[in-house]
């Protein structure tokens, strides 16, 4: 297993890209080798090239279709009929850009292409995804708004997804600020935040807006799941091709 993220960070603590740890670069090769030829969408399809040894570094969902034993991995395409071009178009640009932000402000754009990332395998992209997405919910109040997407959260992705994690602990720290709606919560999703409630907002009552020497001294005392690295996703680097 990877080692945990450090420095740890609590939840909706504002981030610096100079402070994420990097990003395990590929080999110069994934450069050099022939292009994946990539379709997304049904109607009216977008087809992206893509160096195949780049993709598949990142993705174990593409490094199954184009060296595995089917049929994409002799032709080298593959089709991605109930993708979005626009999420799929985020993806691509991660892939060649050098920087750990994602270029998208849209929580909902956010979700979704953390969704896709795990589809894909993808968990330099989940974590990436996950930082940006913290850095948007601390930009305002109100997240309860969101309602209606931690549903949609919670129907796409199981029970262990850290994406349920960050969305529920976005509207507990409404709930401790005294603006917390939760009428249109589905029952899967109230649930999970009276279990989570329960078990962290104490912790993340005093953790958001402290400065950070008083976060270290309250840090002492607390076993939490509120580290920024506890909504990663960490992988061995066994699973690289």
């Amino acid at each position: 297993m990877t080692e945990p993220c450090s420095p740890p960070l609590f939840v909706f603590q504002l981030m610096q890209n100079d402070d994420l740890p990097p990003r395990r670069a590929p080999s110069p090769r994934c450069f050099e080798g022939p292009f994946a030829e990539i379709t997304v969408g049904e109607e009216t399809p977008t087809v992206f090239y893509v160096h195949q040894d780049l993709i598949c570094h990142y993705s174990s969902f593409f490094k199954s279709a184009l060296f595995g034993e089917f049929l994409e991995a002799s032709c080298k395409k593959v089709s991605l009929k109930e993708e979005s071009s626009d999420i799929f178009r985020i993806i691509i640009h991660w892939l060649y850009a050098a920087s750990r932000v994602i270029d998208e402000e849209n929580v909902t754009t956010l979700c979704k292409v953390w969704l896709a990332a795990d589809r894909y395998g993808m968990p330099d992209l989940q974590n990436d995804t996950i930082n940006c997405l913290i850095y948007e919910l601390m930009g305002f109040k109100g997240v309860s708004e969101y309602v209606e997407l931690v549903n949609w959260v919670f129907a796409n992705t199981t029970s262990k997804a850290k994406l349920r994690d960050v969305m529920l602990d976005a509207i507990i720290q409404d709930a401790l600020e005294g603006d917390l709606d939760i009428d249109e919560l589905s029952e899967a999703s109230l649930s999970a935040l009276a279990r989570r409630y329960h078990r962290n907002a104490g912790v993340i009552k005093y953790s958001t807006w402290e400065d950070p020497e008083s976060q270290r001294q309250r840090r002492k005392g607390i076993k939490c799941r509120t580290l920024l690295c506890e909504y990663h996703e960490h992988t061995t680097s066994s699973s690289r091709p």
